[in-house]
């Protein structure tokens, strides 16, 4: 194997190893927000420990969408910051969830 083709191939090895992992930690991620969507009490649980980042991010979207300006890149760049917060607030698992019973 020439020193060219070694270089090439230690390069693609961990780019490969990464870009797996971190396929399979998206995956992860959804199968915890299908979970946490699909359990009434989670859903709940951080719709109320999460309201206030909730509320002060539906405010700064509302404020975004009535006075921003669509052509412009921030524009977009706080929209999907905006809907990833939202969405991770609310359907992301919880830590510690057991509010019934207290223990950790």
């Amino acid at each position: 194997m020439g020193p060219t083709l070694r270089r090439i191939m230690q390069s693609v090895n961990p780019i490969s190893f990464a870009c797996w992992y971190s396929g399979f930690e998206y995956f992860q991620v959804l199968q915890d927000y299908f979970d946490t969507i699909a359990d009434v009490d989670k859903l709940v649980y951080n719709l109320f420990h999460n309201a206030g980042g909730i509320y002060d991010t539906v405010t700064d979207l509302v404020e975004l969408f009535r006075y921003g300006d669509s052509g412009e890149r921030a524009f977009w760049q706080k929209i999907g910051n905006s809907a990833g917060y939202l969405l991770k607030s609310i359907s992301y698992k919880p830590k510690n969830f057991d509010p019934y019973n207290g223990k950790k």
